[in-house]
This record gives structure tokens, C-alpha cells and sequence, in this order.
């Protein structure tokens, strides 16, 4: 960690794993290192064992779902932040929030997250979340509008054009 080598740590934390394969705070750092590195199935793999620690572990539940969103599985990823944020986990709410956002569901992702907000000590990202959705809303509503605005113009345009063309024809 203090040569900044992320793989390195990530491997070493795997080996002091080998060596003490019960301690769970050991196998969630192993994990957490592994997904930052290209290790993500090791990742996942360690994550998913610490689960048979505690299936209820909400921080291991949120990992997972990150873990399982970075390989390009939306459904396990959806179904483990659920589950964690079921559990009351702020942050995988607003990872959560984020996914339906992504999607074009606001008003799904607001829910989550004023839900978050009402928990004692939410995770700093919902607040930012909170404000990535307002902010996605107005930038789609500008977009809206201008593009009624130039359906406006196009309208008008073509309405004069085809007048030209079809009735004003020599």
C-alpha cells in the first residue's frame, strides 16, 4: 500500500488471506483491494465467501454489487445492492439511485435516496447523488425544450417549403 501498488496489495492481502482464511475484515480489504486491481474475480469470489460469515454483512452486500456491476452483470449487481439496502445501507441506496438513474428512472432513484437521507448518518454519495439526479432532470429539460423549439422551426420550415414546392410550383 505504501508503494502505491495497487495489484501488489491486492495479492499480498491474498496471501496474508491464505495464511488466516477465517478472518473476515482481512477477506473484505483482500476483496476490495482485488476490485480495484484486475483481480475482479477474485473479487468477487472473496466477497461472495465472506458472505458465509454473515449473509446480512450490508458493506460486503454493496461491495458485491460494485463487484458484479465493474463485470457487466447489471442483474446480480441490482440484486445485491437491494439486498444491502434493504439492510438500511445508504450507500448501496445511492449506487442503487444511480443504476435506475442511468436508466432514465428519476423519480425511482429520488425515492431511494430521500429514503436514504432519513437514516441516521447517510454515506456522503447521497447527498451527491441527490444532486446528479436534479442536475440529469434540468439538462434534460433544456434539452426538451430546445428541441421543441427547432421541431417549431422545422415545422415552419418545412410548411413553407413544401407551400413553395407543391403549390407555388411553375
Amino acid at each position: 500500500e505504501q508503494l502505491g501498488n495497487i495489484e501488489l496489495r491486492a495479492i499480498a492481502l491474498e496471501k496474508a488471506l491464505e495464511l488466516d482464511d477465517q478472518n473476515s475484515d482481512l477477506m473484505f480489504s483482500a476483496a476490495y483491494s482485488q476490485n480495484k486491481s484486475d483481480l475482479k474475480s477474485l473479487s468477487l469470489f472473496n466477497y461472495k465467501t465472506k458472505l458465509n460469515f454473515n449473509s446480512d454483512d450490508s458493506a460486503t452486500l454493496n461491495n458485491l454489487g460494485v463487484s458484479c456491476k465493474n463485470l457487466d452483470m447489471p442483474v446480480n449487481s441490482v440484486r445485491y445492492y437491494s439486498k444491502s439496502a434493504e439492510l438500511k445501507n445508504t450507500l448501496a441506496m445511492s449506487n442503487l439511485a444511480i443504476l435506475y438513474l442511468n436508466e432514465g428512472f428519476s423519480n425511482e432513484a429520488k425515492e431511494i435516496l430521500q429514503k436514504a437521507l432519513k437514516e441516521d448518518d447517510p454515506h456522503e454519495n447521497v447527498a451527491e447523488s441527490l444532486h446528479r439526479v436534479s442536475e440529469l432532470e434540468s439538462k434534460e429539460k433544456e434539452k426538451f425544450d430546445n428541441l421543441i423549439n427547432n421541431g417549431i422551426k422545422q415545422k415552419q420550415f418545412i410548411q413553407n417549403f413544401a407551400t413553395a414546392y407543391f403549390i407555388n410550383f411553375d
